[in-house]
């Protein structure tokens, strides 16, 4: 096939160009005469069948999704029941310790003091030693007085 064409430019001005031609073949000749081959890696395309392409890209996503589960399921550890003899226990002797050690301290900074020079002498949480507060509090041993950004805490006469 054979393609031509001729065109008249003008140039205004010195310089250097470059001309790019750009041909396109023209589409509404010769329509019939085009051949598109199917070819061997292909199941019924043309009969509206899946690619093998498409068959393995679905097979390595499942795998890869199975494997991708397993893999999570191992990290992640396994919880153990908790004992109802034994751990509960040591759970409340282990609070009630921390608790007087709480009430402790207050006394011994004279009955007043704030949450966050608790917090310099125990070595818990933030969030911890303010649940401890608030049970103190609510048991009616301690009461707290927001001052700015911070607690004091008062331990109440018995």
């Amino acid at each position: 096939m054979l393609a031509s064409v001729q065109e008249n430019i003008t140039i205004r001005q010195d310089g250097n160009y470059v001309l790019d031609l750009i041909l396109f073949p023209d589409v509404e000749e010769g329509i019939e005469e085009i051949d598109i081959d199917v070819g061997d890696d292909v199941v019924g395309n043309a009969r509206g069948g899946i690619s093998y392409s498409v068959l393995t890209a679905a097979f390595v996503l499942i795998a890869l999704s199975i494997g991708a589960f397993y893999y999570i399921k191992k990290i992640k550890p396994k919880k153990e029941p908790e004992k109802i003899t034994g751990q509960k226990v040591k759970t409340e002797e282990s609070e009630d310790d921390g608790l007087s050690q709480l009430v402790k301290i207050i006394k011994n900074e004279g009955g007043r003091a704030t949450q966050k020079e608790i917090r310099k002498q125990i070595p818990l949480s933030e969030a911890k030693i303010s649940l401890m507060i608030a049970e103190l509090e609510h048991k009616g041993v301690i009461e707290k007085i927001k001052k700015g950004r911070g607690n004091i805490i008062i331990l109440k006469k018995k």
